[in-house]
């Protein structure tokens, strides 16, 4: 405790001797002199004779790891000194060895450093951040004896670390200047102004940088038709696909986020150059097997000779919809293998470093699998077993895919199982060759099912073995018992029929048509439609230029737009489509309740319903909601309806999302806000879904979502999800908050990306994504405990004085003895 004493005299005076005092301590004694003392710095002498670190940071120009006489030190590179803490010789920062450097310092003068006052014990120098283009030499990485070697190398994420250094033992002696000329290292005084002795003193501890390599890492992504995990003559690249780069660790897996993503082009090619060195791993990210993707109904190939060109290197993922792993590449100057067979070549491939052993053009990516479909359908114009035009497809028809013995199904339960689409479409990936057999399960003509008193049909006769009979648009199922089964089929790459005709969007195979079959096909027909009347339903489809909801003159009308007819459970009585004219019709009904619904996929690009009931003249307004349906329609015996129309417009939703972080270092966490926008003049039609995809090193977040918004994260893929039970009106608003604790102490920046996507048409799909960087996360560790040794002592010893000139006494200071003997010593 500190206590104010009565007497005054000579107050004055002892205050300013006392400051000279302090201020004579703080400069803990003179500079020390020659080359290499310079931007000094202590951190204390603890017992024992003190210890001076040094020397140089050059520019190895050569990269041999030596500091020739023709090469120059680089200065404002700072240096770290931190203490061996657990005296393990591991380099531990933010672990076994603190959060922060006992001290710091910076280059000058043609590249020196010295750290002075250093305590004995184990220590490491560090430099965290190489000078701008460069990298730590190559050179041998030396002892802490040699002078004018290279004693760091890249350990932690720093650019360049010294092994260990014992300062308890015996210096090395006679250091040199740069070139092994003789050097004045040695005669710089101590912190007391007296001779520093050689043997106190390592002047050895240099660090070499070198200009960057530009490495590389490459190669291509195709069609294994034989799936033999080996690119042979007549097989095709595959272009389109998403790459992705990832650090690896020492097991070759991805750590981190995205480094950098390329597609592949010209024949499947892809690379990444200019990379430093490191451990890297390209991906065949997921994204590509998606609905829509390049490689869907692909999976990876068998696995070929791993670090040989043209060879499958693709890790097999557990799911045929995971990324694909490729084998991790150890990237080093000099060190990649040479004269590959098979490289990208012309101006698009052309490295910055044209050396070859700098790039690695052996990783290479085969996929292979085989696709089955095709289609059931309403055989009702023609109930010949032929799919004559017009007659409609049957949606939510349930479809499975047994294993057979070459004629009969195997098994207990099927492989795989699938839904028709809205266009009868049905369709069975990734699978190897084999024998197969399809099958409509009886369930589907279980009272209420969707084939409820439906019967395959028979215009066909026997159905055709597709293995013998391609023939596209055909009846393929006979009536099994209570099932409906295709005959087996024999699947084999490149064995299967090529130019089908009847197809579900861009192809009924991707990228390879010889090995996809899309020919088995199913018919239905219902013996008891509805009962023929004199009742009609319809009427016209027509663009509503000017938005208004409302029939108005000169505007246009719209062809082919496919109109069905349901009940009011959903199921399909009838398909038309309009004509020329924009009219349709739905003609011979029994009285009853309908609903008209318009197949989305048939209407013109961009365009959805216009608003609906407008005007107060049901002939004249639109009568479809945003699910594209109207209401239940009643319809009379003999009657005829000409009121249900359907107007479209371009679609104005436009979602946008905006994402933010923030961290707390005292609660070790950081806050996400996910803020999503309707900034678009109509509503969102329906549900909305937000996804965001957390780094590794951040735990399982906690939502904080509007009421009626679902929120999951699914800790394998690390994928956030969060979907909304309502549609957003234009001009709304909605926001997501989570916060996610930071598992991983080194993980000292976090960058990642948010999206959105309704279930509309959104006219501006580029504010559809929001990326957001979280930096500085090791920076607000708090600072480590100053040792009250060296010069803190000495700044102790200058206040107590302070303190008594004053007239205060310094009676106690906890555990301090040391700091009351120059007290009592002073007031003698």
């Amino acid at each position: 405790m500190l206590e104010h004493g009565t007497g005054s005299k000579h107050v004055i005076g002892r205050v300013v001797a006392a400051t000279a005092v302090l201020a004579g301590l703080i400069g803990v004694g003179p500079a020390p002199v020659g080359a290499n003392a310079v931007n000094t710095c202590g951190v204390g002498g603890g017992s024992g004779t003190i210890t001076r670190l040094g020397n140089a940071v050059f520019d190895d120009v050569n990269d041999n790891g030596i500091f020739d006489v023709t090469e120059v030190g680089i200065d404002g590179v700072t240096v770290e000194l931190w203490i061996d803490v657990d005296s393990d010789g591991a380099f531990e920062p933010n672990g076994d060895d603190g959060s922060s450097p006992a001290c710091s310092t910076t280059t000058s003068l043609g590249g020196f450093y010295l750290f002075y006052d250093v305590p004995k014990g184990e220590h490491f120098v560090a430099v965290p951040t190489a000078p701008a283009g460069t990298v730590s030499s190559t050179g041998s990485t030396d002892d802490q004896t040699t002078d004018n070697v290279d004693d760091g190398a890249p350990e932690a994420g720093y650019a360049a670390v010294s092994i260990a250094v014992d300062t308890t033992i015996v210096q090395p002696l006679g250091e040199t200047a740069p070139g092994g000329a003789s050097g004045d290292d040695e005669t710089a005084a101590d912190t007391l102004g007296a001779p520093h002795p050689d043997d106190e003193s390592n002047l050895t501890i240099d660090f070499g940088f070198s200009a960057a390599a530009c490495l590389g890492i490459g190669n291509r992504v195709w069609f294994d038709a034989d799936n033999d995990g080996t690119f042979d003559g007549g097989e095709s690249g595959i272009d389109g696909v998403s790459v992705q780069l990832f650090a690896a660790d020492v097991g070759g897996q991805p750590i981190g986020s995205v480094l950098d993503s390329e597609t592949t082009s010209d024949g499947g090619y892809y690379v990444f150059s200019c990379l430093d060195e490191g451990r890297y791993v390209a991906v065949v990210a997921a994204s590509n097997f998606a609905g829509g993707g390049v490689l869907e109904g692909m999976r990876s190939a068998t696995d070929g000779t791993a670090g040989t060109d043209q060879q499958d290197d693709g890790l097999d993922p557990s799911s045929p919809l995971d990324r694909v792993v490729g084998r991790a590449v150890d990237l080093v100057k000099g060190g990649q293998p040479t004269a590959e067979p098979d490289k990208p070549g012309g101006t698009p491939w052309a490295f910055d470093d044209p050396a070859d052993d700098g790039v690695d053009t052996e990783l290479d990516f085969g996929f292979t699998g085989l696709t089955l479909g095709n289609r059931v359908w309403n055989d009702t114009a023609n109930p010949n077993g032929v799919h004559d035009v017009g007659e409609p497809g049957l949606s939510g028809v349930t479809v499975q895919l047994w294993t057979s013995d070459g004629t009969n199904p195997t098994g207990v339960t099927p492989i795989a199982t699938t839904t028709t689409n809205g266009n009868g479409f049905y369709r069975f990936t990734s699978l190897a060759p084999g024998s197969y057999v399809v099958r409509v399960p009886a369930a589907n003509f279980a009272a209420a099912a969707v084939l409820d008193g439906w019967i395959s049909t028979a215009g066909n006769g026997v159905a055709p073995d597709p293995d013998t009979s391609t023939t596209d648009r055909d009846d393929n199922g006979d009536a099994n018992g209570s099932d409906v089964d295709a005959p087996a089929i024999t699947l084999a790459a490149g064995g299967e029929p090529t130019g089908e005709t009847d197809l579900d969007g861009t192809g009924d195979s991707l990228p390879g048509d010889a090995s996809a079959n899309a020919t088995v096909d199913f018919g239905f027909v219902d013996p008891t439609p509805i009962a023929p009347g004199t009742a009609s339903l319809g009427d016209f489809v027509w663009i509503d230029a000017n938005r208004n909801g409302v029939q108005d003159g000169g505007e246009t009308p719209v062809p082919g737009v496919q109109m069905r007819l349901t009940d009011t459970n959903g199921v399909e009585l009838a398909v038309t489509a309009t004509s020329a004219g924009g009219i349709y019709s739905f003609n011979g009904l029994s009285a009853g309740t309908y609903v008209v619904c318009v197949r989305s996929t048939t209407l013109p690009s961009g365009m959805v319903a216009t608003v609906p009931n407008q005007g107060g003249n049901d002939t004249l307004d639109s009568d479809f909601g945003a699910t594209g349906c109207t209401d239940p329609v009643v319809l009379p015996a003999n009657t005829s309806n000409t009121t249900v129309d359907l107007g479209l417009v371009t679609a104005s939703v436009d979602l946008s999302i905006v994402k933010t972080g923030t961290w707390s270092a005292t609660r070790n966490e950081l806050t996400w806000t996910l803020a999503v926008r309707n900034d678009g003049s109509q509503s969102e039609p329906g549900s909305i879904v937000i996804t965001d995809v957390l780094p590794a090193g951040l735990g399982t977040p906690v939502f904080t979502a509007p009421a009626g918004t679902a929120c999951s994260f699914e800790p394998a893929t690390r994928v956030v999800t969060c979907t909304t039970a309502a549609s957003l009106a234009a001009g709304a608003g909605l926001t997501v908050t989570m916060v996610t604790p930071r598992t991983n102490a080194a993980l000292c920046s976090v960058t990642n990306t948010a999206n959105v996507r309704g279930t509309g048409i959104d006219a501006n799909s580029v504010n559809n994504v929001s990326t957001t960087t979280v930096g500085a996360l090791c920076s607000t560790s708090p600072a480590p405990n100053l040792p009250v040794t060296g010069t803190s002592v000495a700044i102790m010893v200058g206040l107590a004085l302070l303190m008594t000139a004053g007239g205060w006494q310094l009676t106690r200071f906890a555990g301090r003895p040391a700091i009351a003997r120059r007290r009592h010593s002073s007031n003698r």
